[in-house]
């Protein structure tokens, strides 16, 4: 027989379950109350409950195949006018594509100081980050933010 103890509140009992990391499906599994009539409370299996978070054995995943020491060939390479490097590179600079390491955040606070409108700010992160509607209180929340944070005079 499982090593079970008496407890009087049944939240004493899932309290054990809990800290010991069973899941909240199976409390029950582990709970009994007392069969004659002169006990009252809530037994836990705790035996029980330790035996089933041990580990099963797990199967060995397939061990892949050596891959051969050919070589892949490569594809060729068209390189590009120094012209037509420069002029993408124009392109990139003078849109309001964020440099890396400029979050979002700080790039919403530039757009507000630049004097973008709420909507204009949201039509310009959706088409460039692809945020969904879910997202749309991201330029409100940050100018009310530059407002107490006195980056922004109150209108």
């Amino acid at each position: 027989m499982s090593k079970s103890k008496l407890y009087t509140r049944r939240d004493t009992v899932v309290a054990i379950l809990r800290k010991m990391g069973i899941d909240k499906a199976n409390y029950n599994k582990f709970i009994s109350t007392p069969t004659s009539g002169t006990e009252s409370g809530f037994y836990v299996d705790v035996v029980a409950a330790e035996a089933s978070l041990k580990p099963t054995k797990k199967p060995q995943p397939k061990q892949k195949e050596p891959k051969s020491k050919e070589p892949t060939p490569k594809a060729k390479v068209k390189a590009k006018s120094n012209s037509t490097v420069h002029d993408e590179l124009d392109a990139e600079s003078s849109s309001t594509k964020p440099t890396s390491g400029k979050s979002i955040s700080k790039i919403i606070q530039d757009m507000i100081l630049n004097g973008m409108t709420n909507q204009q700010i949201w039509d310009v992160l959706k088409q460039q980050y692809g945020l969904d509607d879910s997202k749309k209180y991201y330029p409100a929340w940050n100018r009310s933010e530059m407002r107490r944070s006195g980056k922004l005079k109150e209108v």
